[in-house]
Parts: structure tokens; sequence; C-alpha cells
């Protein structure tokens, strides 16, 4: 039953159920809302329903089209009418999407419906935003389109206003608590600690859970954070240079995240003077020792800047130049 492994956004699968059993699918959705918290697993689901062979509000997991849905989550499967579309090299080019265009006017080989997941919407080029609206305006009766973005103010809002806006709620930490009590052994890692980072998102849980890389990262970041005022400007190149992200979106994404939160905690911190409210409680002690080095106005201002780079970093500009300017400024505390 592909929509009871659906943990939480029971308000998403209510809707989703009610369009299957009245008959209302719509031809495009957006499933909107934060990285890592299931968009995509719920509309691989969606999609395995939809072609269910036996069932109507949900899939029964046995019949010849649900047996090809069962290895989509590792990347393969061998259903003919069922298509994801990643970006390649941080976009979705008007190729990618000609293609989907030359595959859809087929109609399904085996089942009542073509379905097509676009994962990171927000990344097609306008090109190939503009040659999907073509699609969106008058699409074959038999054809769902689903895409899904973490970024929905990046998608062009003739493309938004096409589709059943689905949004995605971080969450809960008890929905958190339970699956990975059930579902991973965590051994010596903390799973308080591990929920209150992941910030509501799977995806992001699994990762602090099975990739002990990522705690080396968080470290040799907030290191720096914490020493920022005594780095030379030679150490802050050397540190830049080591993270070796490139023109890496993702990376650059979630490397500002973890500054934010961290620069979060120290304004939380020196505004309430309580760990309760802190993501990164294991930094308390350091946290503390800077909190004399900034004023709230200055933590307004670093959180401002960072969120100002971070938008000048996803335009085409010298990434590594712009962070080590942030950096410097941040150091300086002149922003």
């Amino acid at each position: 039953m592909a929509f009871q492994e659906i943990i939480g956004h029971k308000t998403v699968v209510e809707l989703l159920k009610r369009a299957l059993v009245n008959q209302r699918v719509s031809h495009a959705y957006l499933f909107a809302g934060s990285k890592g918290i299931g968009k995509e697993f719920t509309a691989i689901q969606f999609a395995k329903t939809l072609n269910c062979l036996e069932l109507v509000d949900d899939s029964c997991g046995e019949c010849r089209s649900c047996r090809k849905f069962r290895d989509v989550s590792i990347g393969a499967h061998n259903h003919p009418d069922f298509k994801i579309i990643h970006p390649i090299e941080n976009s979705i080019s008007i190729d990618q999407i000609r293609e989907l265009q030359k595959d859809l006017i087929y109609k399904p080989y085996e089942s009542k419906w073509k379905i097509y997941i676009i994962n990171d919407a927000d990344l097609m080029t306008l090109e190939g935003a503009n040659s999907l609206l073509k699609t969106l305006e008058e699409p074959p009766n038999y054809v769902v389109i689903i895409m899904i973005s973490s970024r929905k103010e990046s998608i062009l809002p003739t493309v938004i206003s096409r589709c059943q806006v689905m949004r995605f709620h971080k969450l809960s930490r008890e929905d958190m608590r339970d699956y990975l009590m059930k579902e991973r052994e965590l051994e010596n890692l903390d799973l308080e600690e591990i929920i209150l980072l992941s910030e509501g998102s799977i995806g992001q849980a699994l990762k602090l859970v099975e990739d002990e890389q990522i705690w080396d990262y968080r470290k040799k970041v907030f290191d720096l954070l914490v020493n920022l005022t005594d780095k030379s400007n030679l150490e802050i190149y050397e540190f830049i240079q080591s993270l070796k992200i490139g023109k890496d979106l993702t990376q650059w994404n979630e490397l500002f995240h973890l500054i934010k939160i961290f620069y979060r905690d120290l304004l939380i911190l020196k505004n309430m003077n309580s760990k309760d409210y802190l993501i990164n409680q294991s930094y308390f002690n350091d946290m503390q020792q800077l909190l004399n080095q900034y004023s709230g106005e200055d933590l307004d201002k670093v959180i401002k800047l960072l969120e100002r780079t971070n938008n000048i970093i996803m335009s085409n500009v010298d990434r590594e130049l712009a962070f080590e300017v942030m950096l410097h400024k941040i150091r300086a505390r002149r922003m």
C-alpha cells in the first residue's frame, strides 16, 4: 500500500486520494516544499497508485504495474509509462524538455497514464520552461506531469498557474523520531541532535545517520566560524579552496544553510541565553564564548549578508570570491 509508506503529509495524501476516487486527477502538479521532506517519494507513490491495475485510492503492490515500480527508489525501474527527469549540470535544458514532449505524444504502452516526474523543476532553463508551458496548456488526456521543487519562487509564474500546487511542510519531530527509531540503527549518534539538525527533513536525517563525512564537514566549517576573528586572509582562502565545491549549486546552498543556522543559534543565544532553542546544541559552549564578540545588531546584519551572498552565488559569478568577501566582512563585522 503505497500511501501508507509516506511519513507525515496527511493533508497532501488525502487530497491525492480524493482526486483518485473522484476521478479528478490533474494533468500537472507542483510538489513544493523544503528539500528532503518526501516530495519525490510521495510523487512516486502517487504514480504507482495511478497505474495500479487493482485498486483506486492506493496501490496493491502486487499487480504487474506495481511490481515494475519496486526499484524506483534506487534509481532503477522498468515501467514503460513512467519517467523521472533530473537536472544535468545544475539545469534542466530545453533538450530534456523536448525529449519529454517527443515521448508523451505516444499513448501509454500498458497503463492508463503516462507519468513524468521533473525533479528540481526550479532549475529549468527559461527556454525549457517556456517549452514545457506549451505542453501544460494542452496536455494529452493520458499524461500527468509532477514537478518537484524546494524553490518554488524560481519557477515561472505562468508555469505554476497551470499546475495544482501541493504544499509539503517539514515533518514534525515526533514523525522524525518515530521513523528513525523504527527504521535506523543510530549506534553512537545522538537521536535528538539528528532531529534538530535535519529540520524536518528525512533526507537530511538519513544523510546524518549514514555519512560520517557530514559530521566532519560540519566541524570543519564551525571551527572556522568559532575562530574567524583570529583567521588570516590566507587561512580563509585556504579554507575555501579545501571545500572544493566548484560550481555545484546544491553544495553551495548546503554550505550557506549550515552557516546560517550557526549564526541563527548565536542570535537566539544572545537574546534568550538558553540552550533549549538551539539547533547546534553540541556547540553551546563555543557559542557562549562568542557572545561578547557580536551585538544583536551585528548578528542580524550577518544573517542578512548571508542571504544576499547566497542569492548572488546562485547567479553566474565568481562564487569562491563572493564567499571569501563575505567571510572577510563577517570577520570585520562591517556589513
